[in-house]
This record gives structure tokens, C-alpha cells and sequence, in this order.
């Protein structure tokens, strides 16, 4: 099934419903609008804040809100938010224990015709460095939605990388959101650890005799439940559309090798490219080699 809203779409949905009885919620947007959005801002007004195209302006505003009591939401481009305003995340947000929720949208290749300044190919290893932040990533609208759920009942400083358009819903429990992953697909020997776009990219193929590890919190990892999984693969690989030199690679290859599971473990990243050609994300996956059937073969071999 196919879902009625996109991610941001579905999160501002709940979040409208939150609206009427907790006035306590604002969100911030850095000149950046949604059809959801417009409906929250003319209905709650004074919960709305357009702080312009000013990305780390919109952050210390969320962070001196947050210190007194308010539950922020601050909504930009992720290939900006997460560059442009790394000091003040770290600083106003972290080390000052402010607590806001980032709503990022567009990661990876997620703006394919926008070029390389709207791509978001570095996020997860720069903001896995901030001390104390969450870093999710739901690869469906209905995930997105739980995830806002559960981080909108407690104080702490989220990070949620959101997918664009429209997408496929997948199945998932509270058990899932707790462990912060789950496992779809049929029974194999082969697992393939996935999240955000390439879990939605992953259900397409259709020679898909391997199982689905979606990653919905990239930090921190639940490392003693996930490795309980690893442990009854043979065949493990990882696909994110990230980096070499960021993404959660080194963090999966050093448990396993710390942990001294017994499998065989391979990696497709994304190798240093330099994108300028405007087209689809298909068009930039054919140009890097990372088609399905790049990643088909990856798995396979």
C-alpha cells in the first residue's frame, strides 16, 4: 500500500493533532513549506515560525525556546540544516542539554536534480559525532510517524532523516521502534542491512531471495539485540546511500569484528563522485554504478 502522505506530510499530520490539546509544540521552518505545514499555519499561528533562510539562526531560536520547556521542531533541507548549522546543534543543542527535534528532508541523492549542494551524502558521520544526539531514519511514512511518536513524550535531542514523495508502507510494531530496527521479508541466509531510501529501493528488486535488515535509528545502535540477528546470517551485507567515509560501515564492520560473529560481511557505499550532470536519482545510480543490479550482484557474489 501506498501512503497517503509523504514523510514530512505524515509527521505534520500527527503533529496537527497534537496541536489541539498541547499549545506547547512550535515548529520552525527555514523558508520551507509543505501542504500539511500551510494547514498548521493557518490554524496555529502562533505555533508557526518562518525563520527564513537562516539555518543556524533557526536552531539557537529552537534551542532558546527548548530551554524554556517548548517542544521544537525545526524543518529545513537536510544537505543544509545538518552542514550549515552543525556548531550550533553541537553547541546550543548539546553541549547546553537544549533539547529540539530536527526534521531533515532530502538525504542522499533524495534532490536528484538540484546537484551536489542539495546532496546529503556526509550527514550520518558528521552528526554521529554530537554527543548525545538520536539519529533516525525511517525508510516509510509510517515509520517517520511512530518514530515523532515516541520522541514527542520525552525530552532529548533527535535527529530524523526524512525521505520525499510518496511511499511503500511497511509493517512494523512498537517492538520494532523499541529495538530500533526490523526484519523484513521471507526467511534467508542472506540478510542485507538497509535504511531510508534503500530499504524502499531494496523491496523493488525482484530476484529479492534475501532478507531485509531496515535500520530505523542509525544512532545509537542496539548492538545486543542486533547482533542476536546477525549471528543467523551467513551472508551479510550493507547498502546506504552514504560516503565511504561516512555512513554506519565502520560501525557495523567493528562489531562484528569486536563480537567475533561468523559471517561474511560486505559493504556498497558510495565512492567519491563528483555528480554535475542534472537528472534522476536512476540517472546518478547508473552513473556511480549502484543500479539494483549493481547491488543485486553485490549481494549475490
Amino acid at each position: 500500500m501506498i501512503s497517503r502522505f509523504d514523510m514530512r506530510d505524515t509527521i505534520f499530520e500527527f503533529i496537527y493533532t497534537q496541536l489541539k490539546t498541547n499549545k506547547n509544540i512550535y515548529i520552525i521552518t527555514v523558508d520551507f513549506g509543505s501542504p500539511i505545514l500551510e494547514k498548521i499555519k493557518k490554524k496555529y499561528p502562533r505555533n508557526f515560525i518562518n525563520a527564513g533562510i537562516s539555518e543556524q539562526n533557526a536552531i539557537t531560536l529552537a534551542c532558546g525556546m527548548a530551554s524554556q520547556g517548548k517542544l521544537v521542531f525545526v524543518y529545513s533541507i537536510a544537505s543544509f540544516i545538518f552542514s550549515k548549522a552543525f556548531e550550533q546543534i553541537k553547541i546550543d543543542a548539546s553541549y547546553n542539554k537544549n533539547n529540539i527535534n530536527i526534521l531533515a528532508v532530502g538525504n542522499g541523492y533524495a534532490y536528484e536534480s538540484a546537484g551536489p549542494t542539495h546532496h546529503a551524502l556526509e550527514d550520518i558521520g558528521v552528526l554521529k559525532t554530537i554527543k548525545d544526539l538520536n539519529l533516525y531514519s525511517p525508510s516509510d511514512s509510517l515509520s517517520a510517524k511512530k518514530i515523532v511518536q515516541k520522541i514527542i513524550k520525552k525530552k532529548s535531542l533527535n535527529y530524523v532523516r526524512l525521505e520525499r514523495f510518496k511511499n511503500q508502507i511497511i509493517k512494523i510494531n512498537n517492538k520494532d521502534i523499541q529495538n530500533g530496527f526490523r526484519i523484513i521479508g521471507k526467511k534467508s541466509d542472506k540478510l542485507v542491512i538497509s535504511y531510508g531510501f534503500i530499504t524502499q529501493y531494496l523491496m523493488k528488486l525482484k530476484k529479492n531471495n534475501f532478507q531485509i535488515l531496515d535500520l530505523l535509528r542509525l544512532k545509537p545502535i542496539n548492538y545486543l539485540i542486533l547482533n542476536k540477528y546477525l549471528k543467523k546470517y551467513s551472508n551479510c551485507t550493507l547498502i546506504e546511500e552514504q560516503s565511504e567515509y561516512s555512513g554506519i560501515s565502520g560501525d557495523i564492520s567493528k562489531n562484528i569484528i569486536e563480537n567475533k560473529i561468523k559471517t561474511k560481511f560486505k559493504i556498497l557505499n558510495l565512492k567519491e563522485n563528483d555528480i554535475y550532470q542534472v537528472g534522476t536519482r536512476d540517472f546518478i545510480y547508473k552513473k556511480i554504478n549502484f543500479t539494483q543490479k549493481d547491488i543485486l550482484k553485490k549481494i549475490l557474489s
